[in-house]
């Protein structure tokens, strides 16, 4: 008889609640692969098979994209990027150095490959490097398949709604099931900035990663809930736990769809304050989601997503026009469209980069550092921008300079762009001079030097994820430190206070993004500080105008008031939660953000 009532956990990231029979997946790990030794004759036989493989699973992706064509889903530049992994040239002569040397099959010198690798990435602390190791364990698990004859397309077949169990689920193997119309996912591996993860959100499945006990509780057939929010797993729960859930999910679903239905309306309080709420994007085609929850314009395009996830040529003008080109013709207007020059370098790195990685890089040159040390690719994209604006020139259009340190340095950066203006000038392209240029405050130094910046800057947006990484020497990713990421710390407080009113008095537009904009109680000391302006991702913004309407300024400001007297930031929330009672309990936005 199966245990009732066990509780799983992990981490929510796709938001909903589900409840259906468990199907499990079986990892690439549980499969025999394969494993001889072979004679020297055969070493060419086994590199013609490796090749052979290589470009049936380069078209077994293929066909999944031509089945994706023309979906509003459709998320085959991730699968574009694991073609590239298959066909690039350095892990292909990995393969066939192992076969020839230790003169071993095909199978082997793949798995042997991917140990080597693993043993480097688990030394990598970063969250979203050791993602980037995902990809290519699922890359050579398709290869491994496809040498031993098995159909990696066909790993597939659920039953209706069912909630699939799996160690691992390859962005492939996710579209397939998003097609399959699952109800949700559970793995044992993986994280929030995993390709999956992107795919599953794309999809709108409810998922929950990095739940380690699954296999050993989660049976075929069992029933399951899963709790996206919060990342939370029952199994086999009695008939009140399943009333319970159903009720909560039919409710959010209801609330969902009454949210969508108001979300266009104006952001304001309930006294009515105006306030402005905007979307982060990292994808063009994200554009038709944010305008479908009631986005205001863009706080903020992270343009580096392209060159992470295609081989394109950063150093291309052609491409960075292209992209603002197609990002600007889905904007309707009403709005800024504010584009963030590449924020790389650190942990983030285009496909095609040959930039070598650095022994401490949240410290090292990335962001408007790496931009001004290659002014050829930084002009590159800069031209770009102003080309696709020339077409639209109606749209509110800003720049953005992200870590910005200094005023030498926004100075020096804001030239650059000067100087491609008036190249193109001189080549007949005729481009408005009304686009704005910005800096983002995520560095301490910036935020408390913001009176100074804002006599060069047009508006700033502040970074509040790198701000508290630097204020508090805390990597959210590293688990040991991981609870001291507190955005709700005095001095995190104090100088974003500082900022607001530096450009309060210099009359420059200032706007948060990170996700400080997408908590109630942080997002409403911001309110409080006098902030009006919060760009975040579009699955919040129906929620944080719904919430918005339920407070009036003047008792925020109050609250705000006490909670900057106040020594921590437990006593910080403590206090807000207490104050506002109900309301901030039964929000939404609450549930969505707590994760």
């Amino acid at each position: 008889m199966s245990i009732r009532n066990v509780y799983l956990f992990g981490q929510g990231v796709v938001p909903g609640i589900v409840i259906g029979r468990a199907h499990l997946i079986q990892g690439a790990n549980q499969y025999a692969w394969t494993q001889r030794h072979i004679p020297p004759e055969e070493c060419s036989i086994e590199i013609d098979r490796l090749r052979q493989a290589v470009e049936t699973s380069w078209q077994q992706l293929e066909d999944i994209k031509e089945q994706l064509a023309g979906d509003s889903k459709d998320p085959g530049h991730i699968l574009e990027a694991h073609q590239m992994m298959l066909r690039d040239q350095d892990l292909q002569s990995s393969f066939e150095k192992i076969i020839v040397s230790e003169r071993i099959n095909a199978e082997w010198a793949v798995l042997r490959t991917l140990g080597a690798w693993e043993e480097r990435f688990l030394r990598i602390e970063n969250e979203y490097i050791r993602e980037r190791f995902s990809d290519l364990r699922f890359v050579c698990t398709r290869l491994l398949r496809t040498l031993s004859g098995q159909s990696a397309n066909e790993v597939i077949a659920p039953p209706p709604d069912a909630v699939i169990i799996a160690t691992e689920l390859s962005p492939a193997d996710t579209i397939l099931l998003g097609r399959n119309a699952v109800a949700g996912l559970i793995t044992v591996r993986g994280g929030k900035t995993s390709h999956t993860v992107i795919i599953a959100k794309a999809f709108e499945i409810p998922t929950v990663v990095g739940v380690a006990r699954a296999f050993e509780h989660v049976g075929e057939g069992d029933l399951v809930v899963l709790n996206g929010h919060k990342g939370e797993i029952i199994v086999n729960p009695d008939a009140k736990l399943v009333s319970v859930y159903r009720a909560q999910s039919h409710r959010m679903i209801a609330k969902d769809q009454a949210l969508l239905e108001k979300c266009h309306l104006p952001g304001e309080t309930a006294d009515g304050t105006q306030v402005r709420v905007l979307a982060n994007l990292d994808f063009a085609d994200e554009i038709v989601k944010a305008k479908g929850h009631g986005a205001e314009g863009i706080g903020l395009y992270r343009t580096e997503f392209l060159f992470m996830v295609h081989e394109k040529d950063i150093a291309d003008e052609q491409v960075h026009f292209q992209d603002v080109k197609e990002l600007l013709e889905r904007w309707p207007g009403g709005g800024p469209v504010t584009l963030r020059t590449f924020d790389l370098g650190g942990d983030k790195f285009p496909l095609t980069s040959q930039l070598a990685r650095e022994a401490n890089p949240a410290l090292g040159q990335r962001s408007l550092r790496l931009a001004l040390a290659h002014p050829h690719i930084f002009k590159a994209q800069l031209r770009g921008f102003l080309r696709a604006y020339a077409l639209f020139p109606h749209i509110d259009l800003r720049i953005m300079f992200p870590l910005v340190a200094s005023v030498r340095e926004f100075q020096t950066a804001r030239e650059i762009l000067c100087e491609c203006y008036r190249e193109l000038s001189i080549e007949g392209h005729e481009i408005p001079d009304t686009f704005k240029i910005g800096a983002m405050l995520e560095l301490p130094a910036a935020l408390m030097i913001a009176d100074m910046l804002s006599r060069e800057c047009q508006f700033f947006s502040i970074g509040s994820n790198d701000l508290i990484q630097y204020a508090l020497a805390v990597d959210r990713g590293n688990e040991k430190v991981a609870h001291m990421y507190r955005g709700l710390h005095p001095g995190i407080l104090r100088m974003i206070h500082h900022a607001i009113r530096a450009a309060d008095d210099a009359g420059v537009d200032i706007s948060l993004c990170g996700d400080l904009a997408t908590e109630p109680i942080p997002a409403l000391i911001m309110l409080g500080l006098g902030l009006r302006s919060f760009s975040m991702p579009p699955v919040f913004i129906p929620y944080a105008k719904d919430f918005l309407r339920t407070v009036r300024l003047a008792e925020i400001e109050e609250l705000t008031t006490h909670a900057l007297t106040l020594p921590c930031a437990d006593d910080i929330e403590a206090f807000m939660r207490a104050s506002l009672g109900n309301r901030l309990q039964d929000t939404f936005w609450s549930e969505i953000s707590e994760k």
